[in-house]
């Protein structure tokens, strides 16, 4: 049995590579590392994506550019756009340049040029931080399932050789059982308090179709409704998705529990003896120490349940119901009479189901209001307790069950399938289905507890969960918890029931079931891993000794937050196409280049794409004034000859600031000349070539257009082309 089902924690993790194989085996390799180390390699994930984000959109700049690229004349907002697709290193940043460069031309007929690239950029920046926040999905998406490290994998062993040993077994059995009901009260039920973790099994709980309209599950109409009857039906539990086997076999299971209260009159009997009256119930015949009996269960008369509750001889105490289950098991549709607790009557048989009859007592307990639930049996006549009842409760009128035992019949079915839905055996006794479907895994009707399997043998351990000593039945279970196993017990208090529903029968049925699921999922876990606090419980646990069975004990799947699990398919996806993006960004002008130089490919594409770099539009500026003696002027760095001096930035108009002649060819002002003269008497010079005339400068002068020639000549770097000519702007 496994130990405390609240606490995940607690079961060592395997770190590193797995496949979880309900992904798949390419999208299942996860990797599992620990909080702090996921903490990292997330931080990290995110960077690089912010990282590949810039590289990409340096793609996505070059085949625009390039695409754009045209030799003819163009306006300023093609050039403008040429020179941000060349030179914004980042998508968000190009995007308040191309809307500026809208804006700035917003009166252009011309001006939505820009706007696509605007747009595209806006579509990567958004792209990318997306993926950048949404990079931890490749640890969320994945999930918190981890694989535990196997402990003692086996199976407590249900052979007993002494007392002690039955003892021992049923210690854990019970414990084991609490578990159970208290799993399922709190990760079962609508209304739980969250006090236990509800994140360890691999789904928190499992679901089941509900009919509570449901024919009856005998013959003979020996039910008390033909159609108010109710039937839970689990569907197919994937042994990978609902209990954690991480294992390439897949298999299914499911269970039917078909429940229905039995009619009493016909099948009911009383009988006197020295320890007072009994009523028997007929259902069939049980064995006691004196022989074989003709009847199934036999119940105190209510006088003599209640008896001491009515005593004014003792004061009131607390009552509780008496649930008794009686059962007969099915193989080769027949009762096996070794296991059977009674040997049912023809109308209670079923030869493809295992049987359940419980019976519900009130053994002292009254009822705050009549009820016409069909097992409670309550009457609708109050009972006059002014003489005989304590006085802390007569203020209320109480009500009896109509019986001394109301009889609840179950029928409990199974089917088991290999691979798929379409390789199933039979929905039958669990003996039965057991052998029909055992010839689908290549082995026999196996045994529970045989521990020596081959690998191609995986059935007999998933039919392991299912032992009686390692998941609880439905007889088990009430043998164990008694009326703590009743959904009624939340509104009882001391002796006095609270008033009950006309389906609270069902309302026990399904927590019945909840119970017995909430055992189904760890009866996986407590395969795997069993590291009980008294290590002598050891003894009465039979290890898997085969190699087949230890791989599977070994991947167990649990969920924990202690622990990430990454996809490694994310991973490795996130990363390769990061570095291909990155590595073709940087190849991108390299073998521009070589296709240029070898073979002149798109020429002016490949040049103009160099000249429009920060440091080659500069070059032109002050190339084509004539600052400078530049060279690699198709490189994306030019660099001068030593000692060039470039221009300056002229601001005397701060509206336009223009480039002038470095400082050291200006011509020097008179000692005698003022600050103001300086800045008013200002000549602009000009070069014509070709009729065409451009400023290149200005020089201090004394306005005199004698003296402009003079004093520019006396600049000994402006080139002098032929056909340039030196005048005032004016005489220009």
């Amino acid at each position: 049995m496994g130990s405390d089902l609240g606490h995940a924690d607690q079961y060592p993790v395997y770190l590193g590579v797995w496949t979880n194989w309900s992904r798949g085996r390419v999208l299942g390799l996860t990797l599992t590392i620990g909080r702090q180390e996921a903490n990292l390699l997330i931080a990290f994930t995110a960077f690089f994506i912010a990282f590949v984000a810039t590289r990409f959109w340096r793609v996505v700049c070059f085949a625009f550019h390039r695409l754009y690229a045209t030799a003819t004349s163009q306006n300023a907002i093609y050039h403008q756009r040429q020179a941000i697709l060349r030179n914004s290193s980042t998508a968000e940043g190009a995007i308040q340049q191309l809307f500026e460069l809208m804006w700035a031309n917003r009166h252009r007929s011309d001006r939505f040029a820009p706007l696509l690239m605007a747009l595209i950029a806006l579509l990567c920046t958004t792209v990318f931080t997306a993926a950048g926040g949404l990079s931890s999905q490749i640890s969320t998406a994945v999930g918190t399932e981890v694989l535990i490290r196997s402990l003692n994998c086996g199976i407590s062993n249900r052979h007993f050789y002494d007392l002690q040993d039955y003892f021992a077994l049923v210690s854990f059995q019970s414990e084991f059982i609490d578990n159970a009901a208290n799993y399922a009260q709190q990760c079962y039920s609508s209304n739980a308090s969250g006090n236990l973790d509800c994140g360890r099994f691999v789904i928190q709980n499992l679901t089941s179709i509900i009919d509570d309209d449901a024919s009856c599950p005998f013959g003979d109409d020996i039910c008390r409704s033909s159609s108010k009857n109710l039937r839970i039906d689990t569907g197919y539990i994937d042994s990978r998705e609902h209990f954690g086997l991480n294992s390439p076999d897949r298999f299914f299971a499911r269970s039917v529990l078909h429940c229905a209260p039995i009619k009493t009159k016909g099948y009911t009997s009383l009988r006197s003896t020295s320890m007072g009256n009994f009523t028997l119930y007929h259902y069939g015949s049980t064995l006691a120490p004196s022989g074989r009996q003709n009847f199934a269960f036999a119940a105190e008369s209510i006088e003599s349940q209640y008896a001491f509750a009515f005593s004014p001889d003792y004061p009131t105490s607390g009552g509780n119901y008496g649930v008794s289950a009686l059962r007969y098991n099915v193989a080769n549709k027949t009762v096996v009479n070794s296991e059977a607790q009674f040997i049912p009557i023809n109308s209670l048989f079923r030869d493809d189901a295992d049987i359940t009859l419980v019976f519900l007592s009130g053994n002292g307990v009254f009822h705050s209001a009549p009820s016409t639930d069909e097992w409670y049996r309550v009457s609708p006549i109050a009972v006059n307790v002014s003489a005989s009842l304590n006085a802390a409760v007569t203020p209320f009128p109480i009500y009896l069950p109509e019986e001394p035992a109301s009889p609840l019949g179950c029928a409990s079915q199974y089917q088991f399938c290999h691979g798929d839905l379409q390789h199933c055996g039979a929905l039958a006794s669990m003996a039965d289905a057991r052998s029909s479907v055992a010839s689908l895994f290549h082995t026999t009707a196996a045994a529970y507890d045989d521990s020596n399997s081959t690998s191609q043998d995986p059935f007999r351990y998933f039919v392991a969960g299912f032992a009686p000593t390692q998941s609880a039945s439905i007889p088990a279970m009430l043998s164990q918890l008694g009326s703590a196993s009743l959904a009624s017990k939340s509104s009882i208090t001391s002796l006095l029931q609270g008033p009950l529903p006309s389906n609270q029968w069902q309302l026990d049925v399904i927590r019945w079931s909840d119970i017995t699921k909430a055992s189904l999922q760890a009866a996986y876990l407590g395969i795997s891993y069993s590291n009980p606090p008294d290590g002598s419980r050891l003894q009465y646990r039979m290890n898997f000794t085969s190699q087949a069975f230890e791989t599977l004990c070994n991947n167990q799947k649990i969920r924990s937050t202690a622990y990430t699990s990454f996809s490694v398919f994310g991973l490795l996806f996130t990363f390769i196409i990061g570095l291909l993006i990155a590595m073709i960004s940087y190849l991108l002008e390299p073998i521009s280049r070589m296709l240029y130089k070898k073979w002149g490919y798109q020429t002016f594409a490949y040049l103009e794409w160099n000249t429009n770099t920060t440091l080659q539009l500069q070059r032109l500026a002050h190339e084509q004034l004539g600052f400078g003696t530049w060279s690699k002027g198709a490189d994306e760095i030019p660099i001068t000859e030593a000692g060039n001096l470039l221009g300056c930035l002229d601001i005397s108009n701060p509206d336009h600031p223009v480039l002038s002649p470095p400082d050291k060819y200006r011509i020097p002002l008179e000692e005698n000349q003022s600050d103001h003269e300086t800045l008013e008497d200002v000549t602009s010079f000009a070069l014509v070539s070709d009729g065409r005339a451009s400023s290149v400068g200005s020089v201090y002068t004394d306005s005199s257009a004698s003296n402009v020639a003079e004093q520019a000549s006396r600049l000994p770097t402006i080139p002098r082309t032929a056909g340039f000519t030196i005048g005032t702007a004016d005489e220009v």
